[in-house]
């Protein structure tokens, strides 16, 4: 899929998903998303970054929900992380049930299994993150960050 020209995607609207992205390639098997297909052009990404820091690595999923496949992951280690935007989804909580979020975040990913290529031609594929990793955020917060565009 890398190879394919960014006209030759559909995008999957999935349990909760952005405007842009997931892709997949037109008539290919869409997995856990099950939402209506839309078509996206590389515009509906917003034309800026925000800049957010995690507080532990977090996992790259397909979906805006954790029981979506893990695509990839994101690391403190290369904070600060470059987001586009953000969707609300399935809350992620932590063991003790005091913090939480259901705020997804489309972002490229620091290491990824190559399902959703960054049409930009950058290294790392995208997917997203929740907001529960970001620090200094609170309970279903995501401060700084634009919407994504509706499908």
């Amino acid at each position: 899929m890398r190879g394919l020209p960014w006209t030759a995607l559909a995008v999957v609207a999935g349990i909760a998903a952005c405007g842009y992205p997931p892709l997949r390639p037109l008539g290919g098997d869409a997995g856990v998303d099950a939402g209506p297909m839309v078509t996206c052009v590389a515009s509906s990404l917003p034309l800026t970054t925000s800049t957010i820091y995690l507080r532990d690595n977090a996992p790259g999923r397909k979906g805006t929900d954790n029981g979506c496949p893990q695509i990839g992951e994101s690391f403190t280690s290369t904070n600060p992380q470059h987001v586009w935007c953000r969707r609300m989804g399935g809350e992620v909580r932590s063991s003790d049930g005091l913090m939480f979020n259901h705020y997804w975040i489309w972002t490229n990913l620091d290491v990824d299994d190559g399902t959703y290529p960054d049409p930009r031609g950058t290294k790392y594929g995208l997917g997203w993150i929740s907001a529960y990793y970001i620090s200094g955020q609170n309970n279903d917060e995501a401060i700084g960050i634009p919407d994504c565009p509706s499908p």
